[in-house]
């Protein structure tokens, strides 16, 4: 038992009950909705028997929800994908227009954003499952390095990087110094 119940119920309040989320009954929900799955039912019978999940299984089971989604993705927009291999998707720059966020995969598993006006990336947590979803959804795609540069001269900040822009010469070409070489050279994780 976790030290911090014992310590609770040792001071005579008997009550202590890890707190339950609108969050945590939506997972509850769509995890009663999953057939033929052990550990998904066995989180079920866990919530309703002791009426809350422990952080770690909250986390297991919202990596299965967006897995679940992913593949119900996939299966509705097939025929859209052009060939894209959701599973698979390379290390580089990922526009999602609707938001006007930038995606990068770099390491080919890491993955962080950032809005297009924004200079600051931000790590997402299950970034690359969220990504892969919007990528078979349609509302996602991989950005070429022209779409990179034209981006950076629209905005004034490196695409890459996120560097605000502050050369003459570096606003006209969408990229910082270092970046361009990088972006030259075909080097696509940053």
């Amino acid at each position: 038992m976790d030290e911090r119940i014992k310590r609770l119920r040792s001071l005579g309040t008997g009550q202590y009950k890890p707190r339950t989320t609108p969050d945590t009954r939506e997972i509850v929900k769509f995890l009663e909705g999953i057939a033929n799955n052990s550990f998904a039912s066995s989180l079920v019978q866990h919530y309703k028997t002791k009426g809350w999940l422990s952080e770690k299984q909250l986390e297991a089971a919202r990596k299965m929800r967006f897995e679940h989604r992913l593949n119900e993705a996939k299966t509705a927009n097939a025929e859209n994908l052009d060939g894209v291999d959701v599973d698979n998707l390379k290390s580089g720059m990922y526009y999602e227009p609707e938001s006007k966020t930038i995606w990068n995969i770099y390491d080919n598993s890491e993955c962080r954003k950032r809005v297009q006006h924004s200079l600051n990336w931000g790590k997402v947590p299950y970034g690359l499952l969220k990504l892969k979803i919007l990528v078979a959804e349609g509302n996602a795609y991989k950005m070429t390095k022209e779409e990179q540069v034209a981006l950076g001269q629209k905005t004034g900040i490196c695409v890459l990087c996120g560097r605000l822009l502050e050369d003459e010469k570096s606003i006209a070409e969408g990229v910082g110094p270092i970046c361009k070489k990088k972006l030259e050279n075909g080097h696509e994780d940053f």
